[in-house]
This record gives structure tokens, C-alpha cells and sequence, in this order.
């Protein structure tokens, strides 16, 4: 399936799609950011040897919640650097936790003219179902100059992604 993400702050020339798909409980998910304005966006360098780490969500980062019925949810983080994070909170901005039962995400990333790709699948049969969650994508970029925009399928007021709307 194929969803179109809006940003928060309108930006002209900048789209953020995401490609996914659901199979045996296995997420596959593409994040295509295309435009000319790509080139003003702040996309971290790649490390040698990608981990866990805290406030991805500080620079252009793409990520997904997934939103149990119990009110629990996941947010996952996936930085252009390959670096990553998966967190779990009981209930809205409650007790989070690193997910621990996911141990490694495997990211790839592919940047051209005008495209910037990131790839990953992620196998959730430790911690949940999909038939039990709502999906909801998201991102934020960061410019040069440090503006930063959100990126999601609907926006309240203000940018949050931890409802699910």
C-alpha cells in the first residue's frame, strides 16, 4: 500500500510518501522523500556499525507508531544514519520503555537527485499483531538552517504524533 504524508508547515517542492506491507506479521516499509528541496533537508550520515539510540526524533527522522486497542503503543524510530529505536508506552506519553523483544532493525538507504529512500523490514511476531494495531507513519526533517517540519497522514492543532487521529 501506498500512503502520502502531509507536512505540517506547507513546504512546496518536498513530498514524503511511504510504500508498506504486511506479511506473516513482517512490516516492510519504504519512506520515499522526493523533491528539489531535498537537497535543504539535514539527512545524518550513515555510521559503520548502526544501534539503538535515544532522540533520533531531534533530527530528520522517520518513524512509525503503532497504536494497540489496549491504548499501549509502539514508536519506532529510523534515522537516515541506520541508526534506531523502538519504544513501548502503556497509554498516551506513559511509561516508556525501550521494546527490548527487538533487538536489531536493518535499515537501507539510498540517496539520488531529488530522493532520498530509506528501506527496512521489521518482524513484530515478539510483540503484537497487526490485526490488534493501527498504523500510523510519520517523520520529521530538518533543514540546514534548523526548522524543523512534521510529517504525517492528519495533523491536529499541533504536531503529535502519539494520538492517533
Amino acid at each position: 500500500m501506498k500512503v502520502e504524508l502531509q507536512p505540517f508547515y506547507q513546504t512546496e517542492d518536498l513530498l514524503l510518501d511511504v510504500n508498506y506491507s504486511i506479511e506473516n506479521n513482517i512490516l516492510r516499509m519504504d519512506y520515499i522523500l522526493r523533491g528539489a528541496l531535498i537537497e535543504e533537508i539535514e539527512l545524518s550520515k550513515e555510521v559503520s556499525t548502526p544501534k539503538r539510540t535515544d532522540d533520533l526524533w531531534k533530527d530528520s527522522c522517520f518513524e512509525l507508531f503503532l497504536f494497540h486497542k489496549s491504548g499501549a503503543y509502539w514508536e519506532i524510530n529510523l534515522s537516515p544514519s541506520k541508526n534506531w529505536n523502538i519504544y513501548k508506552f502503556r497509554s498516551y506519553r506513559d511509561g516508556m520503555q525501550r521494546e527490548n523483544k527487538i533487538n536489531r532493525i536493518n535499515i537501507k538507504t539510498d540517496k539520488q537527485e531529488n530522493q532520498f529512500l530509506l528501506t527496512t523490514k521489521i518482524n513484530f511476531n515478539k510483540i503484537l499483531d497487526f490485526e490488534d494495531v493501527n498504523l500510523a507513519f510519520t517523520a520529521v526533517t530538518k533543514d540546514k538552517s534548523g526548522e524543523i517540519n512534521y510529517w504525517a497522514l492528519k495533523h491536529l492543532e499541533k504536531p503529535d504524533f502519539h494520538k492517533f487521529i
